[in-house]
C-alpha cells in the first residue's frame, strides 16, 4: 500500500519546519567597510534579479532603503534560503548627497562618500564596473 501522506510531512518533519508562504520578505545580510574618502555597504543577495533592485535615499531619516526580489518560480517544501521580496533599511552616520551601487555575483555594493571637514557632501566620483555588474545612481 502506498503512502498517502504529503511529502513535506514524511521527509522533514519533525527535523525541520515546513517553508511557509507567509514568508514573502526577508532581510539580505550587510558588510559595511570604512576608508578615508567612503563607505561601502556590501548587501548579500544572490539570485536576485538585478531588474528588481529598487535603491531609495531616504534624505528626510539619513538612510537608504534597498527592495527586490528573488523568485525561483517554484513552490517549496522546505526551504532555508529565502525567495520572495526582500527590503532593508540601511541607517546612515551622515545625511547623503547621493549614492553610488552595483549588482555582480550576488553581491550588491552601495557607496556612500564622507563629507568633507566643513560637513559639505563631497562629489562622489569614483565608478566601481565589475564585470556584468548592473549600476545605479541615485
Amino acid at each position: 500500500m502506498w503512502n498517502t501522506t504529503p511529502v513535506n510531512e514524511t521527509l522533514l518533519n519533525p527535523w525541520f519546519p515546513v517553508a511557509s508562504p507567509s514568508q514573502t520578505t526577508w532581510l539580505p545580510r550587510l558588510n559595511v567597510w570604512d576608508d578615508e574618502a567612503e563607505l561601502l555597504f556590501e548587501l548579500e543577495m544572490a539570485g536576485v534579479d538585478p531588474e528588481s533592485i529598487e535603491i531609495e535615499l531616504d534624505e528626510t531619516n539619513n538612510s537608504f532603503i534597498v527592495q527586490g526580489k528573488r523568485n525561483g518560480g517554484r513552490v517549496a517544501i522546505y526551504r532555508e534560503i529565502p525567495g520572495g521580496n526582500l527590503q532593508r533599511m540601511v541607517p546612515l552616520p551622515w545625511p547623503a548627497a547621493e549614492l553610488e551601487a552595483s549588482y555582480a555575483e550576488g553581491i550588491l555594493q552601495v557607496r556612500v562618500s564622507k563629507p568633507d571637514a566643513k560637513g559639505n557632501q563631497a562629489p562622489h566620483t569614483r565608478k566601481v564596473r565589475p564585470k556584468k555588474a548592473t549600476t545605479v545612481k541615485v
